[in-house]
């Protein structure tokens, strides 16, 4: 006996196969990513962002001077750069990032309306370079910043 099965089942099983075949081939090149969406209502100064920067399963704390600081925003962003207050272990430091060059055109990498720019945090306050933990809280002039859409810390593996 033959029997149909519909078509959506079929496709609905080789999106899966083959997104589970992707992950399971996929080699991180990161020893450490984090990220985290910021809401849509926007950024306020009351709202920090807590990386945990411990690894395990040794437990050893990630320098905070190998990671790179990356920022998603999208077009309600509506400024050239975003300064960013880090604290963590008693120290607090702030960052100036440039998303944009001086004729208004985006800097970093640009796709479906969202533009991330990257740098490293190799220039901080160096009581901050072994902490267990780094807050990240924008410090701009808006009580709260609209047009991000994530922040996230990565470090390239060794």
């Amino acid at each position: 006996m033959n029997r149909i099965v519909p078509i959506q089942s079929l496709v609905g099983f080789l999106v899966m196969a083959i997104a589970l075949l992707s992950l399971a081939s996929c080699d991180s090149s990161y020893g450490y990513y984090q990220f985290y969406d910021v809401p849509n209502r926007g950024w306020s100064w009351d709202d920090s962002l807590v990386f945990d920067l411990k690894v395990e399963p040794q437990d050893e704390n990630i320098l905070v001077s190998n990671l790179n600081l990356s920022v998603r925003v999208n077009g309600d962003y509506e400024y050239q750069n975003i300064i960013l207050l880090l604290s963590g272990r008693g120290a607090r430091d702030t960052v100036r990032m440039s998303l944009q060059d001086t004729k208004g055109q985006w800097l970093g990498n640009c796709n479906a309306g969202v533009c991330e720019v990257t740098m490293k945090l190799d220039s901080l306050n160096p009581k901050l370079s072994e902490a267990n933990t780094l807050v990240i809280q924008q410090w701009s002039r808006d009580p709260k910043l609209k047009g991000v859409v994530s922040l996230g810390l990565f470090m390239d593996k060794q």
